[in-house]
């Protein structure tokens, strides 16, 4: 088997709390937005949680932030890891939740994003089951726009997106965790590993906020990535091609509009559109003091 299994990584102990939720972030040197992710859980109106960071030996003050937070909800490791997916791996391992959500380092959830995913898993009668969100992404120039989850017109175009996607923790025992080959696309392969087998709920609602794109954007390697996760879980070699072939145009032309200074136009315009829209909190900026003071007078 290609990827690794739940049994392959060290389990949490049998004395352990099993929250609803089990909220994963994988961080090296990125303190600052790491703070904020924290925030983001510690505020949320959902609070049967825990919160497990698994750190990649940073040498920045990651330490003196975690610190901050001596909440029991939040565990934290500081060591070496094989990559991104080991590392989140590892969180997934360790954690107790029936419900598994992986969040970026300087990613948010908004302040009711575990209370909509903790009513729809309750209403559902599946127990093993995936619930995908929308998100509210920035960008490099701090614009934001709306990239919804939804199921496409094909499994080529589907779009599911990780910051986004909880899946029960019975899903990795059957479907095994990230493959810790990729560099980027692991969360991609995941996707099309499990999309056609479990039950997926669309939620339709902005749950997340994404900081603009880290490793993820080398936007040539991904697609590159993205068409071997394909091959890997069986699909059409030329309708996957063609897929690929697709991507790179728009890669081509979007950098070419960056370059001319139309698609910086075309961000702002599809900025206005989203707030004028939007009845979502924007989380653009940390949660700040406030939250922080309030966590401190509760300890």
């Amino acid at each position: 088997m290609p990827f690794p299994l739940l049994s392959d990584y060290p389990a949490p102990p049998d004395s352990a709390k099993s929250p609803l939720f089990g909220i994963v972030t994988v961080v090296r040197n990125n303190a600052v937005q790491l703070e904020q992710t924290i925030q983001s859980l510690l505020g949320q109106t959902y609070q049967d949680f825990e919160y497990i960071i698994i750190d990649g030996e940073s040498t920045d003050d990651f330490l003196e932030v975690v610190k901050r937070y001596p909440d029991p909800r939040i565990t934290w490791t500081s060591e070496a890891d094989q990559g991104i997916y080991d590392a989140m791996n590892k969180g997934i391992a360790r954690s107790t939740g029936k419900i598994i959500g992986t969040l970026n380092a300087g990613d948010f959830y908004l302040p009711q994003t575990l209370e909509l995913v903790a009513a729809a898993y309750e209403e559902s009668p599946q127990t093993e089951l995936a619930i995908a969100g929308d998100l509210q992404m920035m960008t490099k120039s701090g614009l934001l726009h709306l990239d919804r989850s939804a199921p496409g017109r094909s499994k080529l175009y589907f779009s599911v997106h990780q910051p986004g996607l909880f899946v029960t923790k019975t899903i990795y025992e059957h479907y095994g965790l990230f493959d810790t080959s990729y560099l980027i696309a692991g969360d991609y392969d995941f996707i099309l590993r499990i999309y056609s087998s479990i039950k997926i709920i669309f939620l339709g609602k902005t749950i997340t906020q994404t900081s603009p794109a880290g490793v993820s954007g080398d936007y040539y390697a991904a697609t590159l990535e993205a068409h071997r996760a394909r091959l890997a879980n069986s699909y059409s070699p030329t309708l996957s091609r063609v897929a690929t072939g697709g991507k790179i145009v728009r890669i081509f032309l979007h950098l070419l509009l960056e370059k001319l200074q139309i698609w910086q136009v075309w961000e702002k315009i599809r900025h206005q559109l989203y707030i004028s829209k939007s009845t979502n909190p924007i989380l653009s900026t940390p949660i700040s003091s406030t939250l922080i003071s309030s966590i401190k007078s509760d300890q």
